[in-house]
């Protein structure tokens, strides 16, 4: 992978970011959180390279 830009986190990325990982009602928690607890944080844009797939169809 290649990285492309780092930039500063606005919240609202951070708000659409955590539902991946998070439900939906602890993502407000977490942003608060993570912004007071863990200093500035930042979002990475990357490039891939590679790709790896797998077809898990027959598993």
């Amino acid at each position: 992978m290649t990285v492309v830009s780092v930039e500063p986190a606005a919240r609202e990325q951070l708000e659409s970011i955590s539902p991946r990982y998070l439900p939906a009602d602890k993502v407000d928690g977490y942003v608060d959180a993570a912004r007071k607890n863990h200093g500035e944080q930042v979002v990475i844009h990357m490039r891939l390279s590679r790709w790896v797939g797998s077809d898990l169809g027959q598993v």
